[in-house]
């Protein structure tokens, strides 16, 4: 990577078209020339013939030296418009990488969020399951239920908690932690003691079949 960078920079810094820059150099010479030319030709016009030839090679001196200067001007305004195209191009594309590797980190951070609450209560989401394995094979009685109920309390506290647990719950059991509470009764009263903290967080509906919100 850092060798890529490395290119990128070359490419953006590096002073391109060094023939054009030469060529512009060679018509301000030029110009110095012609202008020191045609002064020294207007004084030697002046002592040996008429004064209208002297002013006529001021002149035509002097414009002659303005067009190799206005040439290597312009040249010089096109390597400086290159130059700031490319700059311009550098400065949009460091924008768009920083705000790429700024997209990433939030990612990152968003998928580590969803994730980090239930890891440290890893365990107890394994004994939640274990109990509830435990309540399904027992359908007709109830000797976990205030223990799945209280675990589940435990683990949402907060509404962020409840999220993060059915979230995790799926991707470490393949299920959905709704349904599987839903299962552990017939009973309208007892499935609603069991979705009884995602009801109160606002995460299921009140009315039966309380299905998420």
């Amino acid at each position: 990577m850092e060798h890529n960078n490395d290119l990128g920079k070359e490419f953006f810094n590096k002073k391109r078209y060094p023939a054009l820059r030469t060529v512009a150099v060679i018509f301000i010479v030029y110009a110095v020339i012609i202008g020191i030319n045609s002064i020294i030709m207007m004084y030697y016009f002046l002592d040996k013939v008429e004064g209208w030839f002297a002013f006529s090679a001021l002149i035509g001196g002097g414009l002659l030296t303005l067009v190799f200067i206005a040439i290597s001007e312009s040249i010089k305004v096109l390597l400086d418009i290159e130059y700031n195209t490319r700059k311009a191009l550098e400065s949009i594309i460091y924008k768009m990488e920083k705000q790429k590797k700024n997209d990433n980190v939030i990612l990152s951070e968003k998928i580590e969020e969803e994730t980090s609450l239930m890891v440290k209560e890893s365990d107890k989401v394994e004994k939640l399951n274990s109990l509830i394995k435990i309540q399904k094979g027992n359908v007709f009685g109830d000797e976990n239920k205030d223990k799945i109920i209280e675990l589940t309390m435990d683990l949402c506290e907060r509404k962020e908690y409840a999220e993060d647990l059915l979230l995790y719950y799926k991707r470490n059991f393949n299920k959905d932690l709704l349904t599987e509470l839903k299962s552990l009764s017939t009973s309208y009263d007892k499935i609603k003691s069991y979705l009884l903290p995602f009801i109160g967080l606002g995460i299921v509906k009140v009315e039966y079949p309380h299905d998420k919100i």
